[in-house]
């Protein structure tokens, strides 16, 4: 398994990453029980974004040995980025909005949710971790609390405007 492992990483040193991978899940279904295999794999979905498939194994490592460090912030850091990931990020140079990243739809927010919820579950000694996890809950508390401001009046005049549109440009 070690001469595919290797294989795979000089196969992504040379930028061939679906190669490289190939060859890492071949050296993990040859050694399962190796955890350092799953492990560098899982860093590996990372940098591809492949946020589930790093969540995935890093759930088995952590499940295997809870109390190793690196298992349990790496799959924390994992879970606030999938947390996130779905949300829309607006730059700093914006004409109207803050800077930020924020949720767009509640679905945003139960997926935020739920990996709060499984970062929560891992033991952490890491403040800096903590302190992410619960801006995270901070943040969520304050969507979950916002309500639709606009006027409805605007609302119901730009439905018939659109109607109207639709009618007087038949090409539309």
């Amino acid at each position: 398994a070690r001469p595919l492992w290797w294989l795979g990483n000089t196969l992504r040193a040379l930028s061939r990453p679906f190669e490289a991978e190939e060859k890492y899940v071949d050296a993990m279904e040859m050694d399962p029980e190796n955890y350092h295999y799953k492990f560098d794999l899982s860093k590996y979905f990372l940098e591809r974004k492949k946020y589930r498939q790093a969540i995935e194994l890093l759930e088995e490592c952590w499940e295997q040995s809870p109390e190793e460090e690196s298992y349990q912030q790496l799959l924390v850091k994992t879970y606030l980025l999938f947390a996130r990931n779905s949300w829309k990020r607006v730059p700093k140079d914006h004409d109207s909005l803050p800077e930020g990243i924020f949720p767009l739809t509640k679905s945003d927010l139960k997926v935020a949710q739920l990996y709060l919820n499984r970062a929560k579950k891992v033991s952490l000694k890491d403040e800096e971790l903590l302190e992410e996890v619960n801006q995270l809950q901070k943040e969520l508390k304050s969507y979950q609390s916002r309500q639709f401001t606009g006027s409805l009046i605007f609302a119901v005049a730009s439905v018939l405007e659109l109607v109207a549109i639709f009618y007087l440009v038949p090409s539309y």
